[in-house]
Order: C-alpha cells, then sequence, then structure tokens
C-alpha cells in the first residue's frame, strides 16, 4: 500500500511524509461554514424557495441544527436536499437577487 503525495502548507514541499515543518501532513482540515456558504443557504431558502424565517428555522431544527453557521458537512447537504425538494418562488427568477442589488 503506497501513501498519497502531501503538500507542505508552510514551505510547499511535496512528499509522502506524514510530518514536515512540525505540521502533521496526516491530518484533516476541520470542515466549517463559511460566511458565504451561510449567505448562499439564506438566500437560497427565503428568495429562491419563498420560505419565511418560521420555516427555514423549523428545516435547520428538522437536520438537528439551530443555527446555519453551525452546520457540519453531513448537515449542511441534509439542509440543501430538503430545500431543493420545495418548489421555486413564484416570484423568483434566476439574475432577480443580482439585479435588484445594482438597481439599488
Amino acid at each position: 500500500m503506497t501513501t498519497k503525495i502531501r503538500q507542505c502548507p508552510r514551505c510547499g514541499v511535496r512528499s509522502r511524509r506524514l510530518t514536515c515543518c512540525g505540521i502533521d501532513l496526516g491530518l484533516r482540515r476541520r470542515w466549517r461554514m463559511t460566511r458565504q456558504m451561510v449567505q448562499h443557504v439564506v438566500v437560497f431558502a427565503k428568495a429562491r424557495k419563498g420560505l419565511d424565517e418560521e420555516a427555514y428555522r423549523a428545516n435547520l431544527l428538522a437536520v438537528g441544527c439551530e443555527r446555519t453557521r453551525s452546520l457540519s458537512r453531513e448537515q449542511h447537504a441534509a439542509l440543501m436536499d430538503r430545500l431543493g425538494r420545495y418548489p421555486d418562488a413564484p416570484k423568483w427568477r434566476a439574475g432577480s437577487v443580482e439585479q435588484n442589488r445594482s438597481a439599488a
């Protein structure tokens, strides 16, 4: 069994070693919701799907979370799957969010 080639984030050296520059290259980065991801989920739920705050919070609770920022990777996928099953809001059309921003 061969180990995969890893790149050190500090010095940029690529090797099969598990440590470099005092960093454990075998560890995976912890996944977390970024500000842009949170914004995308909220806009998708409220603008595109037409959910109000109460319905959005109910969907968050259904996947086991109270805040969008604290979603795990699995919860995020489950939430987006749930939201994707809703029909698009009647007033929504592609590009309407960007057009409204530029008009303001």
